[in-house]
């Protein structure tokens, strides 16, 4: 993780890439479990919000990834109303009604 953050750093400094967001089970951690910091050996690291995570999660639809929305909620990372929203502009709202009938006794 070390090595990636400083390359990401050099390519930003370079002009390769304006930014980026680690998202995913890396993202996960930082909602989940008890993290200090985003920085790794003082290279800042942007993440994605738990909200986008969640809705992305939904979009893919694997059982993995239900876990996500389901360990992101149960970590009071984000609520089910911000995923509904996001779930509504993108329109996801089958599937967001779905997982919430499945997973939410909903």
């Amino acid at each position: 993780m070390k090595d990636l953050a400083a390359l990401l750093g050099r390519m930003v400094d370079a002009g390769v890439i304006v930014g980026y967001a680690l998202f995913g089970a890396m993202a996960q951690i930082r909602y989940t479990e008890p993290v200090a910091t985003v920085d790794f050996d003082g290279t800042p690291i942007r993440v994605v919000t738990a909200d986008y995570l969640a809705v992305i999660a939904l979009s893919v639809g694997r059982a993995k990834d239900y876990a996500r929305i389901l360990a992101l909620l149960e970590a009071d990372a984000t609520t089910v109303d911000t995923i509904s929203l996001l779930a509504s502009r993108f329109a996801l709202d089958d599937r967001w009604a779905s997982f919430r009938k499945r997973f939410l006794d909903e």
